[in-house]
């Protein structure tokens, strides 16, 4: 499986979104490896991992993403008899719908994400 590992999260000084690898130090305190291996401190709450998948319309589906208004992802892998997966969660939090191979991106858009208003993450 050759899956891209990459994460995001929210600025700690400015709240703005940075993508790149996560590093945590031994405080706890998570950090995106930027260019040139430059450490921009998170807010830890908004930090979520890239699912390898894309919506409909070709953006990248992060933890913390709200699909069609409904459906947070949730990538709380497990593995079902030899299959990983993901979960997507309700906004109340309760399982939505497992994933297998299947990918949302056939059904789904983002709408927005847990941690910013409505559509506001990739604009």
């Amino acid at each position: 499986m050759n899956r891209e590992i990459k994460f995001r999260g929210q600025r700690a000084e400015s709240g703005k979104w940075i993508y790149g690898g996560l590093f945590v130090n031994d405080k706890g305190v998570p950090y995106i490896v930027y260019s040139l291996g430059i450490l921009v401190e998170l807010d830890p709450a908004t930090v979520g991992q890239y699912t390898g998948l894309h919506d409909e319309n070709g953006t990248e589906i992060y933890e913390g993403d709200i699909l069609d208004e409904n459906c947070v992802v949730s990538f709380n892998c497990e593995n079902h008899g030899g299959v990983w997966g993901w979960n997507n969660l309700t906004l109340e939090g309760e399982a939505n719908m497992f994933y297998y191979g299947d990918s949302p991106s056939k059904y789904n858009i983002i709408t927005g994400n847990i941690h910013e208003p409505k559509g506001s993450i990739h604009e």
